[in-house]
């Protein structure tokens, strides 16, 4: 994810500008900006230990950012065994799990 390149010059008014800048700037800090992150919904149809679900990133996670679960399951994200391939989780019951999966990195813009 990036945000697309603005044509600042381009704009005449000062005041416009600074305020596309400001914009621009507070996106960038943003901290899914700060990465390569991708929205998953896991379906975990009984409880499971090293499940392995393929994220198809082309890149080894380090980051989960969970913002749902279903049934008041526990997830353990196994991180020291996800891949480039897959991810690989414990989870205390059947459940519907959505997260955030990537690297996080402070980009240098």
């Amino acid at each position: 994810m990036s945000i697309p390149p603005l044509f600042l010059d381009e704009v005449k008014d000062e005041y416009i500008r600074e305020n596309f800048k400001f914009i621009a700037d507070y996106i960038r800090d943003f901290p899914l900006e700060k990465g390569q992150f991708k929205f998953f919904k896991i379906e975990v149809s009984s409880p499971l230990t090293n499940f392995k679900w393929p994220h198809k990133l082309g890149y080894q996670p380090k980051d989960v950012i969970q913002t749902y679960v279903s049934n008041g399951a526990t997830i353990t994200w196994n991180y020291d065994s996800f891949t480039n391939e897959l991810l690989d989780l414990d989870a205390s019951t059947a459940c519907t799990i959505r997260a955030f999966v990537g690297r996080y990195e402070e980009l240098n813009i």
